[in-house]
């Protein structure tokens, strides 16, 4: 995941052979190439390319189409990325869909949030979130969790209704500490405080650290190494 966030940060911070406009604080912004705006309320923003904002962007619709990069907080109905998205406040939405990189300097939260690559928030906070890749969070808090695992996962307590995790061979789920990736170990989440749920899923990964749950599922290759609050069931 870090790999990614430097590739894309990397883009960010070149500078274009086309020259980057500004454009005035009003209706919608479409465009290709480098834009840069200044903060405001939009209607649609939709670029293709690199994208800046200096200051709090809020609109109905925003989707980026490459790198982009936001002085401030986003707020929007609609969320939607392909490539990267560097945010320096807090990010709202009621859909957020990011296939790439996401990373925010605050809270990440919405009805839905899904992210394919990697995400990196203080907290991730929706009613659906579903990840698969990489995440560094303090706090992953949801009403229907999916992670699946392709990379490393730092977080210090997740927290949900239903929780699913799936880890991959040769990659590991971390809270607080890094792991080192081995291809010859399960995927493993260390952590600090706690997972609960009212009903966890686990498949393929090792849990180290305390669990708090109703009913807590163990699929194929999936261990609990701590304490367990509830009933536990090896499914078949």
């Amino acid at each position: 995941m870090s790999e990614k966030f430097e590739e894309y940060e990397k883009a960010l911070s070149r500078k274009s052979r086309k020259e980057i406009y500004a454009v005035e604080k009003k209706g919608d912004v479409k465009a290709s190439g480098a834009v840069r705006i200044v903060g405001g309320k939009y209607n649609v923003v939709k670029v293709s390319g690199a994208f800046r904002c200096d200051g709090d962007l809020e609109a109905n619709e925003v989707k980026i189409s490459g790198s982009a990069s936001i002085n401030g907080s986003l707020k929007a109905s609609v969320i939607k990325v392909s490539g990267a998205m560097s945010v320096n406040g807090d990010i709202e939405g009621g859909q957020i869909s990011i296939s790439g990189a996401l990373k925010a300097h605050g809270t990440i939260q919405g009805g839905e949030v899904k992210v394919a690559g990697g995400i990196s928030s203080e907290e991730i906070i929706g009613g659906v979130l579903k990840i698969a890749g990489g995440i560094k969070a303090q706090r992953i808090v949801g009403k229907n969790v999916v992670i699946r695992v392709s990379d490393k996962v730092k977080t210090n307590e997740i927290v949900g209704d239903i929780i699913d995790i799936e880890g991959s061979e040769g990659f590991a789920i971390n809270i607080l500490n890094i792991i080192k990736i081995s291809r010859r170990r399960k995927a493993e989440v260390e952590v600090s405080d706690k997972i609960k749920a009212k009903l966890l899923k686990l498949r393929n990964v090792i849990i180290r650290g305390d669990v708090e749950a109703d009913r807590i599922e163990l699929y194929e290759n999936a261990r609990i190494l701590g304490n367990v609050k509830g009933e536990m069931v090896k499914m078949t």
